[in-house]
């Protein structure tokens, strides 16, 4: 159990990195003794404010309801005018609707919550370790079309990538 609280330990702060750098990402946090005891936290997109309650005070909460803040614009404006979207934005959540269209058969027996709609999905995928050991189970054919190399992950940056993504999330291999 040590070992998996501090990969989580590690992912959270990778992902805390990564909202921290989101430019212009003012988020309003509230405590709210108000919540009942089964909601842990919420955001409401309309104030962009995250509200916890008093079970909500800890890690994985907060970066779930930041998760929410950070993606829900986008999802939303591909939902009503995807044309505002860049290609890749577009196709990137085309692409989270396809994986989690494809995964809902198989989890959403044990995972209800993260299939609620695809906000709830796409904040279960970054903040979820059981969802995403779950995730990664599942056997998706296309889902390679959407991990394909690009250009700015060329085979001739891979090296310069797996450097930044070893910073960014704190992992180090010992060969």
């Amino acid at each position: 159990m040590l070992f998996r609280s501090t990969i989580a330990r590690t992912v959270f702060r990778g992902l805390a990195n990564v909202l921290s750098e989101i430019p212009n990402f003012n988020v309003n946090i509230v405590y709210d003794e108000n919540l009942g005891p089964e909601v842990h936290g919420q955001y409401d997109h309309k104030t962009n404010t995250v509200y916890f309650g008093k079970n909500g005070l800890d890690e994985a909460t907060l970066l779930h309801e930041l998760t929410h803040a950070a993606t829900v614009k986008i999802i939303h404006q591909y939902f009503t005018d995807k044309s505002k979207l860049s290609d890749r934005a577009r196709l990137a959540v085309r692409n989270i609707i396809d994986i989690a269209s494809f995964a809902k058969p198989y989890l959403s027996r044990d995972y209800g919550n993260a299939f609620k709609d695809l906000y709830e999905f796409v904040a279960y995928a970054m903040t979820d370790m059981d969802f995403q050991e779950a995730l990664s189970r599942i056997q998706m054919g296309r889902l390679a079309s959407a991990t394909a190399v690009d250009e700015a992950f060329s085979p001739e940056r891979s090296e310069e990538h797996t450097s930044e993504l070893q910073s960014r999330f704190g992992i180090s291999y010992a060969v």
